[in-house]
This record gives structure tokens, sequence and C-alpha cells, in this order.
């Protein structure tokens, strides 16, 4: 369906998690990957920060301990990548939706994961076309 229209289409999605390698890195170009990384890891840092400050200012009680958000926040971005992932931050908005919720603990994240994890795992062996047709029906309402 798409792909006869002429837009691209996302192509293979396995349905297995990857197992981990590491990532093949020309070493010619790595002086302007790692100003790229800084700057994506010191954005990151920044909204993880902002998002906990927002959480502690929206509840009582136990407040984030800056140096735990930001190690947890490294180690899964080092470790993201030798499975094919991409950097990842904490999210101001659906921190603010927890909250607002009455989300109280860590379950709320670890649900939501399961929840983006049930989603791939069913879509993933879905053919091409009907993964777009069932994006584009999600779109239209």
């Amino acid at each position: 369906m798409l792909a006869d229209s002429g837009l691209k289409t996302i192509g293979y999605i396995p349905s297995t998690l990857p197992a981990p390698r590491w990532p093949q890195i020309p070493w010619e170009h790595l002086d302007s990957l790692l100003l790229a990384a800084v700057a994506v890891a010191a954005l990151g840092a920044l909204e993880s920060l902002l998002s906990a400050t927002v959480a502690d200012a929206k509840t009582v009680g136990d407040r984030h301990d800056p140096d735990r958000e930001l190690f947890g926040q490294g180690v899964a971005n080092v470790v993201a990548p030798l499975f094919g992932g991409i950097p990842a931050t904490a999210a101001i908005a659906r921190t603010a939706v927890n909250v607002r919720a009455g989300a109280g603990t860590r379950l709320a994240a670890v649900f939501h994961s399961l929840l983006l994890l049930v989603a791939v795992l069913v879509a993933a062996p879905l053919p091409r076309g009907e993964a777009a047709r069932a994006a584009l029906s999600f779109f239209a309402g």
C-alpha cells in the first residue's frame, strides 16, 4: 500500500531481542562523534534532572538523588548501544502524567515499559503492510 505510493516504509523488524554487539565506529570519525556524544549526554542529564525536579515539586515525601539519577542514566546509555538502542532520558511529560495519575513507585515506569515491549512483540511479526495500516488507523482516530 505505502510502498506503491512512493513513500519509504520501515524495513524488516526482527521479532526477537538483538544479541549484544560492539558498535562499529570508524576511528577517523571519533573526534566529531565525541563532541556530539558529549552534547547528547549533557542534554540528557539536564532533561532527566529537570524531570526529577518536576516530580519532586508535585509530590510530598522523598526527593530524588541527582548522583543516583545520573549514574543510572549513564549505565543505561552505555549498555543500550550494545543492543542497538539509542540514548535515553527521563521524559518530563510522562513524569507529569504519572504524578497526576497518582503513581508513587517505579512500578508505573515498569508497567509502561512492559506495555511498550508487548506492542513491539505483537507488531514485529505483522507484515509490513499490516503494520503500516495499524499505524495509519491510529492517526486517523
